[in-house]
């Protein structure tokens, strides 16, 4: 019997629409281009944030100055070598994430692939976490032991006010990241459902067809 005639009867028979079938016989491919724009956007927004920080420290640099007086004001040289090294810390942290996207071998394997990105999506969900809040403890208590104040005077309004503000913006930079790294991991939680089922419903064919060449032919 001729192949191409054989292949049209079982994927007549087998209840897929042309559409269907379609989509069945491209989902490897789409999910592999799926990925890989994944990992491609992840890179733009972590050279993104990095070039925003250098940016934001060059005007920084050249700013203090000029709000200081040229650094007469009492404590301005400390206030600028401890923001110099918060700006440093951060874009460290940030171009160590990018070193990681731009180290990740993928696997061919569409299902360890999705899985890859899974753990690394995670990964980075938790330690974007624990460095903002150890950022906002750093600043609030470290700065204060950076200017000898220590833990005296932390029930002072300004202190009070300054460390409501900080978990204000905290919270706000917490919920945005989450809310992004949440829908990452949603998508491929979705891809990986949708390629299982793929596979079961490949194999629910395989044996249909078999049964229909055995039941048409022999």
């Amino acid at each position: 019997m001729d192949i191409d005639a054989l292949k049209a009867g079982w994927k007549k028979n087998s209840g897929l629409s042309a559409e269907e079938q379609s989509h069945f016989d491209r989902l490897p491919a789409l999910l592999q281009g799926k990925t890989t724009d994944m990992i491609t956007v992840t890179k733009r927004q972590y050279e993104r944030v990095i070039t925003v920080l250098l940016g934001s420290m060059v005007v920084a640099t050249l700013a203090m100055p000029l709000l200081t007086d040229g650094f007469t004001y009492p404590g301005s040289p400390q206030g600028f070598v401890k923001m110099m090294f918060l700006y440093q810390l951060i874009v460290l942290f940030y171009w160590a994430k990018l070193q990681t996207v731009n180290h990740l071998t993928l696997s061919d394997s569409i299902p360890e692939r999705l899985e890859q990105l899974l753990t690394m999506f995670r990964r980075g969900l938790r330690t974007e976490i624990t460095f903002i809040v150890s950022l906002l403890l750093g600043i609030v208590f470290v700065g204060r032991f950076f200017f000898g104040k220590g833990l005296s005077g932390l029930w002072a309004p300004d202190v009070l006010t300054a460390f409501a503000l900080s978990v204000v913006f905290t919270g706000a930079m917490l919920w945005f990241v989450r809310k992004r790294y949440r829908a990452k991991i949603e998508e491929l939680k979705t891809y990986l459902q949708e390629y299982r089922q793929a596979q079961v419903y490949g194999v629910v064919l395989i044996v249909s067809t078999f049964a229909w060449i055995y039941g048409t032919y022999l």
